[in-house]
Order: structure tokens, then sequence, then C-alpha cells
């Protein structure tokens, strides 16, 4: 029954906090390729796209300053992570790192594989800029990252997204 609660209490700041987010099994994957060299360097734009998709989406857990203060903290077990501490992280506090983290998701917070590779690329730039202790990334984390990324070519679409539109034209 406490699970239950705690899970009820974290669809409702999920769905309040965040109104304009789509199903992702309706949305199509980003079609665009992928800009390798651009989106593994930090810069003022990144960071703002970062903050934007952080406070819609991370910050009823994790808090304004990324402290892991949000409101949804206190029903959360593990509790969110302290993006602010010099702590080591469980995949790494470095750029690829922070994307796996991203992708898969870890303790209580959910993968957020519906993000195109650009938002997660966007977040995670935002992420280290809050933690300043974050180390260099190695030239092998940065070749890791752009494989995690697909080497610059487009993503190829989803089996289930493929089968689903398949169905339903041939439903027609």
């Amino acid at each position: 029954i406490k699970f239950q609660f705690k899970l009820k209490l974290f669809r409702f700041f999920r769905r309040n906090f965040h109104p304009a987010l789509v199903d992702a099994s309706t949305k199509p994957p980003s079609r665009e390729p992928i800009d390798f060299a651009a989106l593994s360097v930090s810069s003022p734009d990144h960071i703002a796209k970062g903050k934007a998709i952080f406070t819609t989406m991370c910050m009823s857990c994790h808090g304004a300053g990324g402290q892991g203060d949000g409101p949804a903290a206190a029903a959360l077990n593990p509790k969110p992570r302290n993006l602010t501490a010099a702590l080591d992280w469980k995949n790494g506090r470095g750029l690829g790192q922070i994307y796996k983290t991203l992708s898969e998701g870890v303790g209580s917070m959910p993968a957020f594989s519906s993000f195109s590779p650009q938002e997660r690329m966007y977040l995670a730039h935002f992420v280290r800029s809050i933690n300043t202790s974050a180390p260099a990334d190695t030239p092998e984390q940065l070749a890791a990252l752009k494989t995690a990324l697909g080497g610059g070519q487009k993503p190829k679409l989803p089996i289930s997204f493929t089968i689903e539109k398949v169905a339903k034209e041939s439903a027609n």
C-alpha cells in the first residue's frame, strides 16, 4: 500500500508538472541527423536548453538547484541524487555517463528514452554545469558517447513504432 501511494504521488507530480509531454508511443523518432561535434561541446545555448528541460522534467524530484530536495523527493526511495555534490555517481559524472543515466534510468529515476538524443545531451550539459566538480571527459568516454549517439548517423525506427504503423495502415 505504501509503495502504491508513492507511485501515485510520483505520477501526480509527473503529470501536473509536465502537461506538455507527448506519449512516446505516438511520437515518431527524430529523423534529423545527429551532429556529434556540435553536441559534445558545452555552450551557453546547450546549457539553456538543458535548463528548460530540467525545469519541466527533473525539478519535481531533484529540486530547483539540483540538490535532490524537490517536492516529489519525499515519496522516493532511494532519494534523488544531489547533482551538485562532488560524490561519485553510479554511472559517473562524465558527459557520456550522464547521457547513459538519462537513457537507461537508475534507482527510482526512470529512463528518458522518449527524449531525443539532442534533448538528452542538452540535459547532460546542464547537469554538468551545476556539478562544478565533474571531471573532464577522456577521449575513450567521448568515443563511447559518439557510439551511443549513433556516430552521427540518422537513427533507425524502433521496431515497436514500425509494427504499430503497419498495423494501423493495414486496418484501414
